[in-house]
């Protein structure tokens, strides 16, 4: 018989929804865990495809029921028209006078995106607006699918044939925004007139630089992607099955950490937002092109001030030109070079480490940790392709660009305050975006009936760390109920990656060796530690582990991967516990 058949809770990343964890067995529910985070949308972990997933959200209400919220000036709406995907669902927008429009008005800061789907009827043309700005402003033609006129408020717009005359319309913008708006219009850059009409439905106002799969609202906003309470199943490094990412609280202070033409400053180089598909897979990386220049090519982020230990990080991909380095750009000069040919660290010179990581479609995530009180700056220098090694700001970089070769770049990050980077959080402008700690929580396995005697029961756990090679100490994490028994996680040089226990109510490590997969038995007073297939220690224990459970706060530091969790209400054998544990 399997080994899993005896035990009372198995737990294998697999069956989700927001706020909870399900576990294979029990079935009943008692073994499922619950889970939290609370903060806004920006978590996001690796989906099974391997790129990055986001929380999204539609921010407009009664997105496809132009009758409701919605307001109309000079035109008039019907329902029930046929819709690009064989419905009735479209709608019919009249134009009834000058200027007409239907708004909704919703506030808005930060880099935002307005999408609507649209057919011409007796009108070939319609325009997108943001009240806003003065300059938001896009016309498209539907008769022959391409832009019209765009002002300057506008980062991006573009038109997608769906076919059957349907178009999607997409305009991309960066500020505080008021309201959407809709004009049918006679011509390009021409409201005027006073009938005619054209067909609309699914209209969308998201945060970032992509128009994402449209979410249907009704009376309230509705969200997709990563959810704020939805545990986050990661398959990176590009795993088949899942493990649980559980971090501590983050905050990214780049506040724009995609929109890198408009808001970087440049020296000796020029950036294009959307240049290329990024590690989500869609097209919202830009490029960096050096110039002529002989000299330092980079961007540089605004002015962040930190105090202690910081991590930069970015995401980077060769174009033509396949060195790169980051680097404080500001007092510092703190920096890691990368050759993205290789994915391989050429050098660094700081106190802390640095770290090439590889994502899917030739990505790789390069970062830098540092410890400096001031003023920084996030830089990433363009090096040539011929660089072997010096500091990035000295004349080891220089060289005669054709200022057309470029490399790309997507998702830029400081955490302050930390000598390890976490996962992607994406900013959008308005304010640095903070990530709140992963909650997991499973108590009192005694009175659900994981376990039938506090003396006597079996855990075992396999886990794994931090991708990359910091040495962070132990770092508190999934700790027990009442403070009974913790495992604590070590990503570091020397014990990359593991995990051992901690009987807290006795205060005593079992041993000091680390492990992939380790068991913690507790069995007539003596409590064993075995990890990736050795027994490693026994000690007497004396402690009361009655309310042994798992609870997982806010204070605690999780950085890692659960790959699975089993309880067993009894001791296994020896024998057991190396089969379980080897790996």
């Amino acid at each position: 018989m399997s080994l899993y058949d005896d035990a009372s809770l198995v737990m294998v990343p697999s069956g989700y929804k927001d706020t909870k964890l399900y576990s294979a067995k029990p079935t009943n529910g008692d073994g499922d865990f619950t889970f939290s985070r609370g903060s806004n949308l920006g978590a996001t972990r690796i989906n099974s495809e391997g790129l990055i997933e986001k929380g999204r959200e539609n921010l407009l209400l009664q997105s496809n029921t132009f009758n409701t919220t919605w307001t109309t000036a000079s035109t008039s709406v019907g329902s029930g028209q046929p819709d690009k995907d064989g419905g009735s669902t479209a709608w019919k927008l009249t134009k009834n006078g000058n200027a007409g429009y239907i708004q909704q008005s919703v506030s808005t800061s930060g880099v935002i995106t307005q999408s609507i789907y649209a057919k011409a009827g007796t009108l070939d043309w319609i325009r997108i607006s943001n009240s806003g700005f003065s300059n938001a402003t896009t016309y498209y033609d539907l008769a022959n699918g391409v832009l019209g006129t765009s002002l300057s408020d506008v980062i991006d717009a573009s038109i997608e044939d769906l076919g059957n005359g349907w178009y999607r319309l997409i305009q991309v913008i960066n500020g505080s925004g008021s309201a959407i708006r809709i004009f049918p219009a006679i011509a390009d850059n021409d409201v005027s007139g006073t009938g005619g009409y054209l067909y609309i439905q699914d209209a969308q106002l998201e945060q970032g630089l992509v128009a994402t799969n449209y979410i249907e609202t009704t009376t309230t906003t509705e969200q997709a992607g990563i959810l704020e309470d939805m545990p986050r199943l990661d398959y990176s490094g590009g795993a088949s099955c899942p493990s649980l990412l559980l971090e501590p609280q983050r905050s990214n202070s780049v506040l724009h950490s995609e929109l890198i033409s408009t808001y970087f400053f440049y020296t000796n180089a020029s950036a294009s937002n959307n240049a290329t598909t990024s590690p989500e897979g869609v097209t919202n990386a830009a490029s960096i092109i050096p110039d002529g220049t002989n000299g330092i090519h980079q961007i540089a982020s605004s002015s962040i001030s930190a105090s202690g230990s910081f991590t930069l990080s970015a995401f980077v991909k060769a174009g033509e030109l396949n060195k790169v380095a980051i680097r404080e750009s500001n007092a510092t000069g703190a920096y890691a070079s990368f050759d993205l040919s290789t994915g391989t660290k050429i050098e660094d010179n700081v106190s802390g480490d640095a770290f090439i990581e590889p994502f899917e479609n030739d990505w790789y995530r390069i970062g830098v940790t540092y410890t400096y009180s001031g003023n920084i700056r996030l830089g990433i220098n363009v090096l040539s392709n011929s660089y072997t090694t010096g500091n990035p700001s000295s004349g080891a970089t220089y060289w005669s660009s054709n200022g057309t070769d470029k490399l790309y770049v997507y998702g830029l990050q400081c955490e302050l305050g930390v000598t390890y980077p976490t996962s992607y959080i994406p900013t959008y402008g308005s304010s640095s975006v903070t990530r709140s700690a992963d909650e997991l929580d499973l108590i009192n396995w005694v009175s659900k009936g994981i376990i039938s005697d506090s003396n006597e029961w079996t855990i075992f756990y396999e886990v794994d760390g931090l991708t990359t090679d910091y040495d962070t100490g132990d770092s508190q994490w999934l700790p027990g109920d009442d403070n009974t028994i913790d495992v604590y996680m070590r990503a570091g040089a020397t014990n990359e990656n593991f995990a051992r226990f901690y009987w807290r109510k006795d205060s005593k490590y079992i041993g000091s060796t680390y492990g992939k997969k380790i068991i913690a038995r507790l069995s007539g007073g003596t409590g064993t530690t075995f990890a990736d297939g050795v027994e490693i220690a026994s000690s007497s224990i004396s402690g009361d582990y009655s309310n042994i459970g798992m609870n997982m706060g806010t204070s605690s530091n999780a950085a890692g991967y659960v790959k699975q969790a089993i309880i067993f209400p009894t001791a296994l054998t020896d024998a057991e516990c190396i089969e379980l544990t080897t790996i």
